[in-house]
């Protein structure tokens, strides 16, 4: 999600869009991560174009996260525990309301 999402977004809401196949790649995550798109394609037999676009959702969402600083052709990914992606939820929102105080100053 972009900064500007929060404006109006509950956990709630964004707990809410875990539904079809974003939480189906959540659970890929879960069951065969950390690893790449491509690995995770080719070690749950899933279309590497289902798995990257959701990975992307995921990780704007907060349930997915970069498994490490590598920086190579791709990225590592790994599924977050539900607190985390929450907390991290928290925090983007905070930075939000901030950064737009700031503007009305």
């Amino acid at each position: 999600m972009k900064a500007v999402d929060y404006r109006n977004e509950t956990w709630a809401q964004v707990r809410g869009r875990l539904v079809g196949s974003r939480m189906a790649v959540l659970e890929l995550w879960r069951r065969y991560g950390p690893c790449t798109t491509a690995e995770l394609a080719r070690r749950s037999g899933r279309a590497v174009l289902t798995i990257r676009p959701r990975t992307t959702e995921l990780l704007e969402l907060g349930f997915v996260a970069l498994a490490s600083d590598e920086r190579g052709p791709e990225g590592r990914y790994m599924a977050v525990a539900e607190g985390t992606a929450e907390a991290t939820f928290r925090r983007r929102a905070a930075e939000r309301r901030k950064a737009e105080q700031m503007t009305l100053l």
